[in-house]
Formats: C-alpha cells, sequence, structure tokens
C-alpha cells in the first residue's frame, strides 16, 4: 500500500531523515484531494461560462455554496483562502497558549464547555521531537495526552505517568496501512487509532500538524461523526509551484466549508511568516503555513 500515502515531510533534528518540500507535494497530489473531493461529475460547473463574484466588501467573510465557489475566478478563491483563514469566527473567552511560545507550541480555548480539566483526551498528531505541548497540556489541564508521529528514531512508550502522556509511532491518514520510507511507517485512520487504543470516547482536542496530510485527512475525520470540541489544525500550501490552479483552491476552500458546516469556528489563528510565497497568478504575497484553532459550537448541518 505504499504508493496510497505521501510522506509526512518530518525530518531530524539534524536534518536528515525523510526530505520535506515540494516532491511530497507532487506525490501526495497525485492521489489525493483531486481524485476524492472534485468529482468527475464537477467537470461541467468548473468549465462553466457563468461567474459568481464574491463580496469582499465585509467583515465576516464566510465560504459561498460549492456552485458558486466552481464559478469564481481563480484570483478571487485565491484571495477567498486567505481573507477566510485568517478571519475570527468567534471569542473564547479563555484562550491559553500551551507548549513552546513561537513554533511548536498550540492555542487551546480553556472555557469549561470545551476544556473540563481531569476528563480531557487530546490527540496530538506531528511531533518532530518537540512534546512542549503535549507535556504542558498535560500538566495544566490534567489531560490523557496520546502523541503519535511514525517518522521519530522512536518507539511507542508511556513517556509519563501522572499525568498520562503517551508516544505511538504511527501516523494519521485517510486510509490505514504502511508506507515505506528508510523504515515502514504504520498510518491509520482515526477510527483505527481509536480501536487501536481501546477509546469508545471522542478525543476532546484532535492536533494535526502533519506538513500536508490535513487535506487528506481532514475529509475523514469530518465524515466518520467523530468529531472534537476543539480542532488546532497547521494548514499547508508550500509553494507557488502547488498553488497554482483553480482546482487546488476549491479542493482546500470544499474542505474548510465542510469544516465550518461540522459546527467548527475558528477562534484563533497564527501566520507562520517563515512560510511565506509569491503567487504565480497574482504576484500577491501568500501566507504559505497557517495555524488554526477551532471549536465546535453549532450542529453538524451537513446532509
Amino acid at each position: 500500500m505504499g504508493e496510497e500515502y505521501a510522506k509526512w515531510g518530518r525530518s531530524m533534528p539534524n536534518g536528515e531523515g525523510v526530505p520535506n518540500g515540494e516532491g511530497i507535494c507532487q506525490k501526495r497530489e497525485e492521489y489525493a484531494l483531486d481524485k476524492t473531493i472534485i468529482k468527475e461529475a464537477d467537470t461541467n460547473m468548473m468549465n462553466s461560462t457563468k461567474k459568481f463574484v464574491y463580496n469582499f466588501d465585509t467583515d465576516f467573510y464566510l465560504l459561498p455554496t460549492k456552485a458558486e465557489m466552481f464559478e469564481m475566478t481563480m484570483e478571487d478563491l485565491e484571495k477567498l483562502y486567505q481573507m477566510y483563514l485568517n478571519t475570527i469566527q468567534m471569542i473564547c473567552r479563555r484562550p491559553i497558549r500551551l507548549g513552546n511560545r513561537n513554533d511548536g507550541g498550540w492555542d487551546l480555548c480553556a472555557d469549561k464547555q470545551f476544556l473540563t480539566p481531569g476528563k480531557c483526551l487530546v490527540y496530538s498528531f506531528g511531533i518532530n521531537y518537540d512534546f512542549t505541548f503535549d507535556d504542558e497540556v498535560a500538566d495544566v489541564f490534567n489531560c490523557e495526552v496520546h502523541s503519535f508521529d511514525p517518522s521519530m528514531a522512536m518507539k511507542s512508550k508511556k513517556r509519563r505517568s501522572k499525568p498520562p502522556v503517551y508516544f505511538h509511532d504511527i501516523g494519521i491518514a485517510r486510509k490505514s496501512g504502511t508506507i515505506k520510507t528508510d523504515k515502514e511507517w504504520k498510518m491509520l485512520n482515526l477510527k483505527d487509532v481509536m480501536a487501536k487504543l481501546g477509546h469508545e470516547r471522542i478525543p476532546d482536542v484532535i492536533k494535526l500538524d502533519i506538513e500536508f496530510w490535513e487535506w487528506d485527512v481532514l475529509p475523514d475525520i469530518l465524515r466518520s461523526r467523530q468529531l472534537p470540541k476543539q480542532l488546532a489544525i497547521e494548514f499547508h500550501l508550500w509553494s507557488a509551484a502547488y498553488a497554482n490552479s483553480k482546482t487546488f483552491y476549491l479542493d482546500r476552500l470544499l474542505i474548510l466549508k465542510e469544516i465550518y458546516d461540522s459546527g467548527y469556528r475558528n477562534f484563533w489563528q497564527n501566520r507562520n511568516l517563515q512560510c511565506t510565497f509569491k503567487s504565480s497568478i497574482t504576484s500577491n504575497n501568500i501566507y504559505g503555513c497557517l495555524e488554526v484553532a477551532y471549536v465546535r459550537i453549532e450542529k453538524d448541518i451537513r446532509v
């Protein structure tokens, strides 16, 4: 099943290990979103001569319908992606930064309905040897924490006892299976991760810092109905070489709309200023990596 998966793009602290960057994106794009989100039946809609003009003169950016997005120009889709993810949709009364104050840390909402001390379960996918978030969320909220990363030279183990923090040398994917890099990586979808750990309860928090894999994993999580109270995600575009087509942005905007329709609202975002590029379409400066934190406050309106 190795050809089914792309690499996470994690690397060792010394720079060795699995390569990062554009080659990974290319391998991943060979099979992923274009074949799962954009269906063949949508081709006529994409080629329609009708045009939908989005009203950017607004204080609160909402995503239009799928049909309307298909009628938008590439330039407007690129702009909408940036404006949408850079707009806060709700206020958390008690946001808290956990882990490194720079890269590696994450913000969660500590409002009691979203995070209950002593009763919380956290899944943290993508570690790259930085456990500061995992350890601090365990210490501050007495959560049970499970950390996942298949790319590290570390075996699965219980890292701490009180509060418990476990490390698992497996990754999350759309489909369960294995991939081969310099070693064999075991990959599980969320349902199989929960089954492996013997968890019947849904995690309160899922953090995804998995180097472009989020676009594959999120549809599976959302459609599984295993919906946590909070999602913390780094969204990646990588470079102008890949963020250069209407289909590319439609894929991602449709997933973002599915997140919203599942009841999630963005209460925090952070722009990674080390991860920018100039658009090959508009020449605008683009944030290629955006960290976004959501809480689930609305009913799932999807059919």
